[in-house]
């Protein structure tokens, strides 16, 4: 028997629609945390800090801990060496296996597993700074496809508003003309200016399309899938910071900077390795070692070899000959490569003031701007609803009131262009002076 809830829920889901799900939401924020997570990019830096952490383990490992080697050996088949070459079938008794352990521990090596360790640390500092710049990258790729999607509805909203108003005064101008009060050609514009204004509308309609894509991509999901961006409060333009304060930050912080200078010290332990291998080698080395040889029968003391034998070696190396030739190239080539790591250092140090210098400019010019905007697009509104009124009382003409929409239209698209720039400098300052975005632009 079956229950009346099941066969109510069985119509339901036959002949009642589905609602359309609802666009997933999303705050700065969330977006932002979100595209770290899924960044291929950032996934890529991380493993190489990894690999270079662990080379820098492996570099000092390499470098303080004893080398260790055990080894057994025995014939039990053929001409023995051990044994006068008496040859043995398929036989191995204990007195016939041979035992070797070693521990051996490199005290000095004329600097190089230091200037190795060095070079690592370097390495692994690089892949960390690196890391940040690529975090800073992904979080600015983050927020300008944030806002860019937000510009787009905003854009595509506009349009829809602007289209609308072209049909309202299409069928006034149709009703005007009836009553004798307009003539022909107002319809006929009006007409034009909805035609216009439909065709624009597919081009921004596909524009916001590309975006909802490109925002969904950064964060793994489908393309096409409905997504909303919640616009943040609106921007409040405030003091705007010098550029000795930029700059001062900038130099503690910014990776870039930061980056070049270490590329420079790698240059130079560079250079101190190559011209290293123009002078004497000196290699300092403790050994110990354990063995208990084959007998064959015999007492061990016979052979003359004590089990347990150990020193300390000292061996000075020279090479002479044509190979100086390639060593000295080597070391004015590393000589090269330091100079030319700090030409880049200060080329660097050139392009980041610049880029301050633009950002702090860029952000006064917003700010003044963004107030403008505000403003004006307060008196269009009023313009195009007063010059609306007027031609539908007849006292003002078809062209003075497309004007006053297209106006309107503009002063719309531009604030929001204006409101999305505005956020956007902000977020381009910060890394222009290196300030960590990974936490702050989640804010």
């Amino acid at each position: 028997m079956i229950h009346k809830h099941s066969v109510l829920l069985i119509f339901l889901a036959l002949f009642v629609p589905a609602l359309p799900a609802e666009a997933a939401s999303w705050n700065q924020a969330d977006y932002v945390r979100k595209v770290l997570q899924a960044s291929p990019e950032l996934e890529t830096a991380r493993q190489d800090l990894d690999r270079a952490r662990r080379r820098k383990t492996s570099t000092l490992a390499t470098a303080w801990l004893p080398n260790a080697a055990a080894s057994a050996s025995a014939i039990p088949y053929g001409h023995n060496p051990q044994n006068q070459y008496a040859f043995a079938k398929w036989k191995t008794e204990s007195d016939e296996v041979s035992y070797n352990a070693n521990v051996s521990l490199n005290l000095f090596n004329s600097f190089k597993d230091h200037w190795a360790f060095k070079t690592a640390a370097l390495e692994t500092r690089l892949a960390d700074v690196e890391l940040l710049r690529a975090v800073r990258e992904t979080v600015l790729k983050a927020l300008e496809t944030f806002h860019h999607l937000i510009l787009k509805n905003k854009n595509l909203a506009a349009f829809e508003q602007n289209l609308q108003m072209q049909r309202d005064q299409h069928e006034m101008a149709q009703n005007l003309y009836k009553q004798g009060l307009r003539s022909l050609f107002d319809i006929q514009k009006t007409q034009v200016d909805l035609y216009s204004t439909e065709q624009r509308l597919l081009g921004v309609r596909n524009d916001a399309r590309l975006a909802l894509a490109k925002f969904n991509w950064l964060i793994e999901r489908p393309g096409e899938e409905a997504a909303q961006a919640q616009e943040p409060d609106r921007p409040k333009p405030g003091s705007i910071p010098g550029f000795d304060d930029s700059w001062s930050l900038a130099l503690r912080q910014k990776p870039e900077l930061i980056n070049a200078r270490l590329r420079v010290d790698k240059a130079r332990i560079e250079t101190r390795v190559r011209g290293q291998k123009l002078f004497p080698d000196l290699n300092v080395k403790a050994d110990w070692n354990w063995q208990n040889s084959a007998t064959f029968g015999l007492p061990s003391k016979q052979f003359g070899i004590p089990e347990k034998n150990y020193q300390v070696s000292a061996v000075l190396s020279y090479s002479f000959g044509l190979g100086h030739i390639a060593q000295w190239q080597d070391y004015m080539g590393a000589a090269a490569q330091h100079k030319a790591a700090q030409a880049a250092e200060r080329e660097t140090q050139r392009r980041i003031k610049e880029e301050i210098l633009t950002a702090i400019l860029e952000l006064e010019r917003l700010g003044a701007s963004y107030a403008i905007s505000a403003r004006k697009e307060s008196l269009v509104k009023e313009n195009a609803a007063y010059v609306q009124e007027r031609y539908s009382q007849g006292s003002a003409g078809i062209l003075e009131l497309t004007q006053a929409q297209q106006d309107l239209l503009s002063a719309q698209l531009e604030q929001a262009q204006v409101i999305k720039d505005y956020h956007l400098a902000v977020m381009k300052y910060k890394i222009a002076v290196g300030t960590p975005l990974d936490e702050e632009a989640l804010e």
